[in-house]
């Protein structure tokens, strides 16, 4: 509907609204005399009281459906059993239907049974319903609730979803007065979780806070996916709907009104932008109190919709961070175009945005404690004022008496100097494995740059920082943030061998391994002893085969590092690459002298006893980093021992908890697939997890289309998943690549060998282990289990293996 029909709508309401109630059908038939839909409209809003408080919170068709639904539904007594679920109280009611908390006796564990309205349902609706709620049951992510079956009782069709034991959004921030910061923590996982629906094609369209659950520890999940998608395939295929079409088909609406898009108020197509204008009204609501849109009636609250702009956020919560009111006002942006472009988007910089206040609010606190300290100067000024306006007229002495009195410190008012504030960076940085680190050196590295704009300095090391959180959880909008950061510090300063660096870092996080290369190689000219530039140099050669010419650049790297633990984890690294574990953890050792505590280090010291079969110090190696660091590097560590040491029941919840904590990284997807594929009546969950590994991985590969690695492992999971052909496509594509590393021919093995062409997977595994991959991961590789019977298998193994044993390698 156009708005020029909207205006039209609202003025012959608003006009009727002045009639008497006895003089209103005249005035109709005058006002719509040849647009018999235009009048239905019109009295369709009439019916609603215009000055009731909840008229934007029921809406004319959620009350029309719940009248229905008065004189239709099913009681549903507490002891009624639906199969395996026994009702056991009633939860609440909306326009969509009836919610029961129940009891799943199968795995003794509450859920929540969501009963339809059959109102909503005829024969193209119940299908489309059941291919909904199956794509939504496929999502997997720790703030959305979780689908756990459909199906139809009695004609009801129903939704079994878990149990959330906290209220709705709208509850929980009516209970007591929230901070800015608990609220936008908060959502920042609705978003996330919004992103990965968005990323797993599934829209939600009728974001509001009644749809955001929160448990009582304070976790928010969002709720009731495709159920909005489903109403609206209950109406005409077309997705433009008319009042008319509301009035005799109740509850139909795609979204609630106040939080409609323009699009969707319009008629229009909507995508993934519509839901994150929703998403900015929902925040907009929390964060202030009141609604960005409203009216007294709906029809005024869609012409504000698309034509008003709501008050600034600054004048209704003073002191809100500019950046999260810009984020908010992004999201509300009338043209999608003008909006973020994905939910992802939102997601990484409404996180960036919280840990920058976190980090400055640190700054701040600092400051100040810094600046008790320093009161004591006042105090000591007075006492020696003689003496200054004696020593006044001598400038040497004058110099001394102040830099004596000053105690080598900065005055208060240079505290946060752009210099201040990039030495804090810096140490952030230097110890990055600790947690919050990174985020912290984000912040000091801005705030340097915010001090200074041409900190040619401050912008490599904002780069870093961007490399290391894209490391932590893959995401393209980082390595774009680290590359833009870094040709910033190149263009201000040329002659900066860390700005070519910190280039280099940034191109080969985005898969440019042959410009990282010229970039490693001018630092080093502009200077021989830069640490980074040497063990940048050592990976592009260990890349490219070149063992002992890396061996040789890490070598120098950590000579010129002068104890930084940093070379030593890389060397390492490269140890553990060329199956030289007992090098490996000499590495380690080491670099684990000169950073105590250091959780990366000690994942890695797992891994390497995991390959000697030390499996005790692998798991106490672990429990170390748990102590110190529990991430998803860490539990994804942890579930990989158990899967190699066949407890694959046991590997799910490490990987599940790894996934939760980096859901952008494939790695953990693939691991969890595999380790839902071999666990005891877990298999039916492994498609879905894998398919997000592919998603994931398919996102990089763009990027890097010749990484042999990446090829191999797309190829695994899609042979896992049942999908041969597309499996042996992406094998058809990496045979001729480049540069095949060992640990690209394993994965390629195991394709091959669950696709079913042993002859490829013997030929694979050939040049695995001609490539010195590790001996112990083969034998031990459960995919490879048949074909480690084949004669074949037997004889390889004893040619190159005894070989390589006989070598000592």
């Amino acid at each position: 509907m156009d708005p020029e029909r909207w205006r039209k709508i609202e003025r012959i309401y608003h006009a009727a609204l002045e009639q008497e109630p006895k003089h209103r059908v005249a005035f109709l038939s005058q006002a719509c005399p040849d647009d018999p839909d235009l009048r239905r409209e019109v009295e369709l809003l009439l019916e609603q009281d215009a000055s009731s408080t909840e008229f934007l919170d029921r809406p004319v068709w959620e009350r029309a459906a719940n009248l229905l639904e008065e004189t239709t539904r099913t009681e549903f007594a507490p002891g009624l059993r639906l199969g395996p679920y026994e009702i056991l109280d009633e939860l609440g009611a909306g326009g969509m239907g009836r919610v029961y908390k129940a009891r799943d006796s199968r795995l003794n564990r509450l859920v929540a049974i969501k009963f339809l309205n059959t109102e909503l349902m005829d024969d193209m609706a119940r299908h489309r319903f059941h291919q909904e709620t199956k794509a939504a049951s496929s999502l997997n992510h720790p703030h959305i609730v979780t689908v756990h079956e459909a199906g139809e009782f009695e004609g009801r069709p129903y939704l079994v979803t878990e149990l959330v034991d906290g209220g709705t959004l709208k509850a929980w921030a009516k209970a007591e007065k929230r901070s800015w910061h608990d609220t936008a923590e908060l959502l920042v996982g609705v978003a996330d979780g919004l992103a990965c629906a968005h990323e797993s094609g599934i829209l939600h369209r009728d974001i509001k806070p009644e749809n955001v659950l929160v448990t009582k520890s304070g976790y928010a999940k969002l709720a009731d996916f495709g159920l909005a998608k489903m109403a609206e395939s209950a109406t005409a295929e077309t997705e433009t709907l008319t009042m008319t079409e509301l009035r005799t088909r109740p509850g139909t609406i795609v979204g609630t009104v106040a939080y409609m898009s323009p699009e969707q108020v319009l008629g229009e197509k909507t995508d993934a932008r519509s839901d994150i204008f929703s998403f900015g009204v929902l925040l907009y609501e929390i964060l202030t109190g009141v609604r960005p849109f409203h009216g007294n009636s709906n029809v005024a609250c869609m012409r504000m919709i698309v034509d008003a702009e709501p008050a600034a956020t600054s004048t209704l919560v003073p002191g809100l961070p500019l950046s999260l009111q810009a984020i908010v006002q992004r999201c509300l942006e009338k043209k999608p175009e003008k909006r973020y472009q994905t939910a992802r988007a939102l997601t990484s910089e409404l996180r960036t945005a919280l840990n920058a206040i976190t980090a400055s609010a640190e700054v701040l606190a600092d400051a100040k404690r810094r600046a008790r300290r320093s009161r004591w100067l006042a105090v000591l000024a007075a006492a020696v004022a003689a003496a200054l306006l004696i020593a006044a007229s001598v400038p040497a002495v004058r110099r001394a008496v102040a830099s004596r009195l000053l105690g080598g410190r900065a005055p208060l008012a240079e505290l946060l100097s752009d210099y201040d504030a990039y030495r804090a960076g810096r140490a952030a940085l230097d110890r990055y494995d600790k947690p919050g680190n990174v985020d912290r050196a984000v912040q000091y590295m801005q705030t340097a740059i915010r001090l200074n704009p041409g900190f040619a300095t401050a912008y490599a090391g904002l780069s870093e920082a961007y490399v290391l959180r894209n490391i932590a959880a893959p995401d393209p909008n980082w390595v774009a943030l680290a590359r833009d950061s870094a040709a910033k510090a190149v263009a201000l300063s040329p002659e900066l061998a860390m700005a070519h660096v910190a280039l280099a870092n940034a191109l080969l996080e985005g898969g440019k391994r042959a410009e990282a290369a010229v970039e490693f190689e001018r630092g080093r000219d502009l200077d021989p002893k830069n640490w980074g530039a040497l063990v940048g140099l050592a990976g592009i050669a260990n890349s490219a085969g070149n063992n002992a010419e890396a061996e040789s650049w890490f070598r120098k790297g950590i000579e010129a590092a002068a104890g930084n633990w940093v070379p030593h984890q890389a060397l390492g690294r490269f140890y553990y690459g060329t199956q030289r574990y007992d090098d490996a953890l000499k590495a380690w050792e080491r670099a684990i002298q000169l950073a105590p505590g250091n959780a990366r280090v000690l994942r890695n010291q797992a891994a390497a006893y995991l390959m000697l079969s030390r499996y005790d110090e692998s798991a106490s190696a672990l429990q170390s980093a748990l102590e110190v660091e529990p991430t998803a590097q860490t539990y994804g560590n942890l579930g990989t021992l158990r899967f190699f040491q066949g407890r694959f029941t046991d590997a799910v919840h490490p990987l599940e908890k790894a996934v939760e904590l980096a859901a952008t990284n494939y790695v953990n997807w693939g691991n969890l697939g595999d380790a839902y594929r071999w666990a005891p009546g877990m298999q039916a969950k492994a498609p879905a997890t894998y398919a997000r590994a592919i998603d994931l991985i398919r996102g990089k590969l763009a990027a890097a289309p010749n990484d042999s690695e990446l090829r191999a492992n797309l190829a695994g999971y899609l042979a896992k998943s049942d999908q041969t052909p597309a499996a042996l496509v992406e094998l058809a594509g990496f045979e001729p690549l480049p540069n095949k590393t060992g640990k690209a021919c394993f994965k390629a093995a195991i394709a091959y060998e669950v696709a079913g062409k042993r002859d490829d997977a013997l030929r694979s595994l050939s040049s695995a282990i001609r490539a010195k991959y590790s001996l112990e991961e083969i034998r031990t590789e459960q995919e490879l289990a048949s074909l480690r019977t084949d004669i074949r298998y037997q004889q390889l193994l004893a040619a190159l293996g005894g070989a390589r044993q006989a070598d000592g390698k």
